[in-house]
């Protein structure tokens, strides 16, 4: 987004300082809000499912003792546990109820073809209840992601 405003403010010669940095700033606040909100519902449902928080205690044990070296991308890979419940927790409490997407080329659903250009709505909080794609639908149950 940042990209194509400072695209345009090269083509037309000129971009407010003051309106740059106010889209910068909220381009952090949304990403930190999102985050912050992601993370308290990871918590939350953690803390109503004990059986899962036990789960993740002795994964992060198993992996890291008493150590207190950082965290790597390659340990992240191997929290099988832990991956389960932030994708549930993704799935579950529904953070993005919508998304809407421009089709780039012909689809076919069903016996309709929607056209290259079209707009679709996508009901994600539907497409994640939806009993023919997931087991427990309603539940909060990680095992929907087993590797």
């Amino acid at each position: 987004y940042l990209d194509v405003m400072l695209d345009y403010a090269k083509e037309e010669g000129k971009l407010e300082e003051e309106v740059f940095l106010r889209e910068v700033l909220d381009v952090i606040i949304g990403g930190a809000d999102t985050s912050a909100v992601g993370d308290s519902y990871v918590l939350v449902l953690l803390g109503i499912h004990k059986e899962w928080q036990e789960k993740i205690h002795k994964e992060l044990d198993d992996m890291f003792g008493d150590s207190e070296r950082d965290v790597t991308m390659s340990d992240c890979n191997q929290l099988v546990q832990m991956d389960m419940v932030i994708k549930e927790t993704l799935r579950l409490p529904y953070t993005a109820p919508h998304s809407l997407r421009l089709l780039t080329e012909d689809v076919q659903l069903g016996k309709y073809i929607v056209p290259a250009g079209t707009t679709i709505y996508l009901a994600m909080y539907l497409l994640h209840r939806d009993p023919m794609y997931w087991e427990r639908p309603l539940d909060f149950y990680p095992e929907h992601f087993l590797p």
